[in-house]
């Protein structure tokens, strides 16, 4: 619901051509922020962790009901994505801790198959939250409104989550019980434990690649807004600076990192590299045409917005079908890979 909801968030502001704009740093951040976030949840203890990021993905709905502008709405973004990648990676972690690892795979796609029904649900129902009608050709917003969309959600979000948590709870206070999890006593001071999390998170090495990245993509998305284009002393400054920050990044994994945030050796390993470049591709491909894609098909076809929310689902539904098919492939041949090589047996 939020991809088509966010065209309608913009248009408000009468920044529509920012649609995609708003998503680039929650992107950036949201992805790159999941390693730190996994330590930190391993820190605070996966229950206490998991209710962290629910409330921080609530913090962002309410921002996003709540919001003036489209840069508090991109602000809000920020905090919806980190939550939200948090506590995938503690259910995450939580599937692999209760599967066999032959059986992982179609465990995760069991994980991702509520996509499936969401994917046909998002769009009436954010038709119902907007009550969009057409007058002249134009959809108008009749209904409740898209601040009510975020907002209800904001309350809907930490009732659902709460039994998992308990679960999580639960589990966590029978492993304590137990005498399985792990006593962390650090003896350290306060000053001395914030540098010490900032040296083990690598907290110069993830502003540093953040910078870089948001500071290289963002003149993409606004370049159209300066006089000369691309050739705006601003935008100019802001590719160079982000390439800079990006060769530092590389530097200070290499000779300044006392932890770092990625092993240098892997930035050098050809099969890392050769993932990383294609992945990238894949995603620059994407994300060319998707920002807009949604805004293309209400206005250019005439889609309504639940027959545009269909069409913009079809890679959703389409991945997360064939996951079942590629995890039950992998579960009943115990190979991750077709190749011409001795199968080897799981162990546990």
């Amino acid at each position: 619901m939020g991809f088509g909801l966010t065209t309608y968030v913009t248009s408000d502001f009468s920044l529509h051509s920012l649609t995609s704009a708003t998503g680039v740093m929650s992107s950036i951040i949201g992805g790159l922020t999941k390693l730190p976030l996994a330590k930190l949840i391993d820190i605070w203890g996966r229950p206490q962790g998991y209710m962290v990021m629910v409330g921080c993905l609530t913090l962002g709905l309410i921002m996003m009901a709540a919001c003036n502008g489209v840069e508090l709405y991109a602000a809000a973004q920020v905090f919806y994505w980190i939550g939200q990648n948090g506590m995938d990676y503690v259910v995450s972690v939580f599937v692999a801790d209760t599967s066999h690892l032959k059986n992982r795979g179609l465990m995760f796609a069991f994980l991702a198959s509520p996509y499936i029904i969401t994917s046909w649900v998002t769009g009436p129902l954010a038709t119902a939250y907007l009550g969009i009608e057409m007058v002249d050709g134009v959809p108008v917003i009749a209904g409740i409104g898209w601040r009510w969309a975020y907002g209800s959600f904001a309350i809907i979000t930490p009732i659902i989550a709460l039994p998992l948590f308990a679960l999580f709870q639960y589990n966590y206070k029978k492993a304590e019980k137990a005498g399985l999890m792990p006593v962390r006593e650090s003896n350290r001071t306060f000053m001395q434990s914030v540098k010490y999390y900032l040296v083990e998170f690598d907290a110069f090495g993830l502003l540093l690649v953040i910078a870089g990245l948001a500071l290289f993509l963002l003149p993409f998305n606004i370049y159209s807004y300066q006089p000369d284009g691309f050739a705006s002393p601003m935008i100019i400054c802001m590719i160079v600076f982000g390439i800079l920050f990006l060769i530092g990044f590389a530097c200070w994994e290499r000779f300044g990192a006392t932890v770092t945030f990625i092993p240098f050796h892997l930035l050098k390993d050809r099969t890392v590299m050769g993932a990383n470049l294609m992945a990238a591709v894949i995603f620059f491909g994407f994300y060319m045409w998707n920002g807009m894609f949604f805004s293309f098909l209400q206005v250019v076809p005439g889609l309504t917005f639940t027959e545009a929310t269909y069409i913009g689902n079809i890679y959703s539904i389409g991945s997360c079908l064939w996951s079942f098919i590629a995890g039950g492939i992998i579960a009943k041949t115990g190979r991750f890979k077709v190749g011409h090589v001795q199968k080897r047996s799981f162990s546990y």
